[in-house]
C-alpha cells in the first residue's frame, strides 16, 4: 500500500479551512450558484443555504472555485457513488 493510499484522509487542522476571500462563499461561488439557480429546479436545501461551488475535492477536503478550502463534512451525500 503506497503512502498516498494510507494518508488520503489526513489533514492538518492548522491548514484547513483555508480562506482566501473576504466573504464565504467567495464571489465566484455566489455568482455561479445564482446563475445555476436561474436555470435549475430542485436544488437541495444544502445548496440553497450555502451556495458554494466546488472546483475539486481530495481526500477529506473540498476547494471552491475561489480557492477557499474546507473539510468535507457532507458525509458523501452527493458523492457516494461517484467520489469527488
Amino acid at each position: 500500500m503506497s503512502s498516498l493510499t494510507r494518508t488520503w484522509a489526513i489533514t492538518r487542522p492548522t491548514t484547513v479551512p483555508h480562506i482566501v476571500t473576504e466573504a464565504v462563499p467567495g464571489p465566484k461561488s455566489q455568482a455561479l450558484n445564482a446563475r445555476g439557480m436561474r436555470y435549475m429546479a430542485g436544488y437541495s436545501s444544502q445548496a440553497t443555504l450555502c451556495p458554494v461551488v466546488f472546483a475539486k475535492g481530495h481526500g477529506v477536503t473540498l476547494t471552491e472555485v475561489d480557492g477557499n478550502t474546507y473539510i468535507d463534512f457532507s458525509s458523501g451525500i452527493y458523492v457516494t457513488t461517484l467520489g469527488h
